[in-house]
């Protein structure tokens, strides 16, 4: 009897099982007969096992429209995107869906002094970051994660670096994220790794501390990345 309130940070709950269809569009008929099931290790010894038309995205996709049907949910996106996109699910017709975007703390995430550099020197000599270099800045929980496309924007930076020398000299690129350090020599331009950053404080700095920042990822909700890093005038 009480009213339920789900905020959605991605796709999930419209779907059957994933979180980030990519280009995929069963979730709109119900799913079933589901692609990814068939990228696990059994289903490549299994040609035919996952291509069922009721297999576990269909079953699960069943479950929760059985779930849904017993009241009424408000669902609320972080982005009129995620938004737009989930009203097309079977799943959540007949149920209400908004968009009410992240806040963020503007007095907390802001841009340094203007003072000619000097702030952001001494922030850059405190974290051990190159001083008198270009710094790009990329950040993601889990560099490895294959929606980050670490490797897309690898590749970027590389094809940069080769084509302009002086731009080599001058670039660093600070990757943000566990697993960071294995990525350490696949730039042709200085890399420094840092691990996972819990503290907002320390990523603000780091945030600061950057010229540029940069996010490749195949699909996203509104990370808050981008906002943060723009308040603090990147």
């Amino acid at each position: 009897g009480k009213r339920l309130v789900w905020t959605l940070h991605d796709a999930w709950p419209a779907m059957g099982i994933c979180h980030l269809p990519e280009d995929c569009l069963n979730w709109t008929m119900g799913c079933g007969s589901c692609r990814y099931l068939r990228r696990n290790a059994l289903t490549r010894l299994l040609p035919r096992c996952g291509r069922s038309a009721d297999d576990l995205s269909a079953r699960v996709f069943r479950r929760k429209q059985q779930i849904y049907a017993q009241g009424r949910i408000a669902f609320v996106a972080c982005s009129r995107y995620l938004a737009e996109r989930v009203r097309r699910s079977p799943l959540l017709v007949g149920q209400e869906v908004t968009d009410i975007a992240n806040p963020l703390d503007t007095d907390f995430f802001s841009p340094l002094p203007d003072d000619g550099g000097k702030a952001q020197a001494a922030l850059r000599k405190r974290l051990n970051l190159p001083l008198g270099k270009t710094i790009l800045l990329f950040v993601s929980f889990n560099i490895n994660d294959p929606n980050k496309a670490f490797d897309v924007f690898t590749r970027a930076v590389n094809a940069l670096a080769m084509r302009d020398a002086a731009l080599r000299a001058t670039l660093a690129v600070v990757a943000v994220g566990k697993y960071a350090s294995q990525h350490a020599a696949d730039f042709r331009c200085t890399m420094v790794p840092i691990d996972y950053v819990a503290e907002r404080t320390l990523m603000r700095d780091l945030y600061r501390a950057a010229d540029f920042f940069a996010i490749t990822s195949m699909m996203e909700n509104l990370p808050n990345t981008i906002v943060e890093a723009k308040a603090c005038g990147l």
